[in-house]
């Protein structure tokens, strides 16, 4: 019987089952990842209040000056301030495309790690164990004096 400090073989493996199910939030901080994310929604529903104020004060706006306003601005950047912000604009696309792949890669990673842990790990510790055991009956075969035989045929 286990002792009172012990885990159960059972518990370990619905854990681990658990874990590569439901991912490493369930059971390691899925309760500090929540109040950020609700955070952050309310932190969006402030930003589109903000927007919808400032479209409202642009159409208060004359027409006139909203037109002065964009040929002012068309004189300062030119040309070379496009550019830039085009670039700008591919450098932010190839960072949301690489976290999203690591991201991916992190969590196939995880699955596969905890699969070969549940599955493969064992199998090799019993294969390992049945090895020693027939080296051991082979070694007191020897010492008992019967004719040595070679490993079973399977």
């Amino acid at each position: 019987m286990a002792e009172a400090g012990s885990v159960s073989c059972m518990h370990t493996l619905f854990f681990c089952v658990g874990t590569i199910y439901y991912g490493p939030q369930l059971h390691f901080g899925k309760k500090k990842r929540n109040k950020e994310k609700r955070k952050i929604k309310k932190e969006k529903k402030k930003r589109k209040k903000e927007k919808k104020k400032r479209k409202k004060r642009r159409r208060r706006r004359s027409r006139l000056m909203r037109e002065r306003k964009m040929k002012k601005r068309r004189r300062r950047r030119g040309r070379e301030g496009r550019k830039e912000k085009e670039s700008w604009h591919a450098a932010c696309d190839a960072t949301f495309v690489s976290k999203k792949l690591l991201r991916s890669t992190g969590k196939a990673a995880w699955i596969a790690g905890t699969t070969f842990l549940i599955l493969f790990v064992p199998l090799i510790i019993e294969m390992d164990r049945e090895q020693q055991f027939n080296e051991l009956e082979l070694q007191q075969a020897s010492l008992l004096g019967a004719p040595p035989t070679g490993p079973p045929h399977k």
